[in-house]
């Protein structure tokens, strides 16, 4: 043995990195996000029940027609919440998810399109009192959030479209299934936010 190999000896070989060191960090990391999403709509919904409580100098609602479409609220709250059901299926049909992938994003999108429509239905603004500035931030934050939510899908719709036209190992199928449980769990729970939005800001 020469002196350069012992001064630099082989590299030992190293077993392959078990699945689930990546398949159950993005299953966790679903988890926590959901809980960050929490914490960040409960703000208004501290706002909401702070302000309209005390109506101070009677400014919860100032001037007339503040009161969004119910109708185009409904809408949007309805289809994204169709939206989530079917990213759900997808998850659990493996041989439907590039299909209901695909609607769940259509859906989706008429639900962000329709959120800026009533904006511009609107009789008020984030200076109409209290109940206007939340029903704004919020609704703003949420379906901005919400486009998030539908790049996440799209990638993970793209990922297995690209995948149906090769052959991939056991270990590229599981990654790819469980990035949809987790972008599917968490598009669940959004779109449960979103049905408590609806209540809060239309029927309350």
């Amino acid at each position: 043995m020469s002196s350069v190999e012992r001064a630099y000896p082989e590299e030992p070989t190293l077993p392959p990195e078990p699945i689930e060191f990546t398949t159950r960090p993005l299953a966790a990391a679903a988890r926590l996000w959901c809980g960050a999403t929490t914490f960040f709509f409960a703000a208004f919904v501290f706002a909401y029940v702070y302000l309209r409580s005390l109506d101070v100098n009677h400014g919860w609602i100032i001037g007339k027609n503040v009161s969004p479409s119910g109708g185009l609220g409904l809408a949007v709250m309805g289809l994204i919440l169709l939206s989530a059901v079917l990213w759900r299926i997808g998850y659990v049909r493996r041989d439907d998810t590039i299909s209901t992938g695909t609607v769940a994003i259509v859906l989706a999108v008429v639900a962000v399109v329709l959120q800026f429509v009533e904006y511009t239905t609107l009789g008020f603004g984030p200076a109409s009192g209290g109940y206007a500035s939340v029903f704004i931030g919020w609704t703003i934050t949420y379906i901005l959030a919400a486009i998030c939510g539908i790049y996440w899908i799209e990638t993970q719709v793209a990922t297995l479209w690209r995948a149906s036209k090769r052959e991939v190992s056991d270990n590229e199928e599981a990654v790819m299934r469980a990035g949809v449980e987790a972008s599917s769990f968490f598009w669940a729970y959004f779109a449960a936010i979103g049905v408590l939005t609806f209540v809060i800001l239309y029927l309350v």
